[in-house]
């Protein structure tokens, strides 16, 4: 017997439902994967991989007989690829990177991290330790100036991606500063903030 018009509709708003399920949890985690590449100066993207994984995706397509088109494949997994990798710098010198973090704790939650290939900021020649902490300290300024936040505070945990960095938080409350649940921002609203906050001399 065949299904009534509103119960195909139906079937279809379920199935764009569970699709807006997955596509969340894919790029939570690809966000996690470009903050790992910007802390630890790796190239955003990796065109041979990308067209590896279009290719993958196409053959297990044909061997699952899903009955798609090479192209149809191609043209959505390259859109989502696209949309997920942004940069959002906010200033850089020969010595040290600062940029938005993508799963802010508050607006204008930044990063800044040496150039130079470390994992802790603790094994930081003294010299270059210095420097970091006198440019993130003039960050903070500028980040303090530039936002509606009365504070701006700094963490140092050296455990989530292996590359030292050091966490700029202005807040005004505790509870902005201390923030765990900890959501992706927008990446229009990171592009239009980083163009806001970017400075090439401090």
């Amino acid at each position: 017997m065949a299904l009534e018009l509103s119960e195909i509709r139906q079937q279809i708003t379920q199935i764009d439902r569970s699709l807006l399920k997955l596509l969340s949890e894919r790029h939570r985690l690809a966000f996690d994967v470009v903050r790992s590449k910007e802390v630890t100066q790796k190239a955003l993207r990796d065109v041979e991989r990308e067209q590896a994984l279009l290719q993958e995706l196409i053959q297990f397509s044909e061997n699952e007989n899903y009955q798609l088109e090479a192209q149809y494949i191609t043209s959505i997994f390259q859109k989502i690829i696209d949309g997920e990798i942004n940069a959002h710098k906010i200033y850089e010198d020969d010595r040290v990177l600062a940029f938005l973090d993508i799963f802010p704790a508050n607006t204008g939650h930044t990063l800044v991290i040496p150039k130079q290939a470390v994992e802790f900021v603790w094994d930081l020649p003294a010299e270059d330790y210095s420097y970091l902490m006198t440019i993130a300290q003039k960050l903070a300024r500028h980040l303090r100036s530039q936002l509606p936040y009365q504070y701006v505070g700094s963490q140092i945990v050296g455990v989530d991606v292996p590359h030292a960095h050091i966490h700029l938080i202005p807040f005004n409350t505790v509870a902005e500063f201390t923030n765990a649940d900890k959501q992706p921002a927008n990446p229009a609203e990171l592009a239009n903030l980083a163009q806001k906050l970017f400075i090439t001399e401090l």
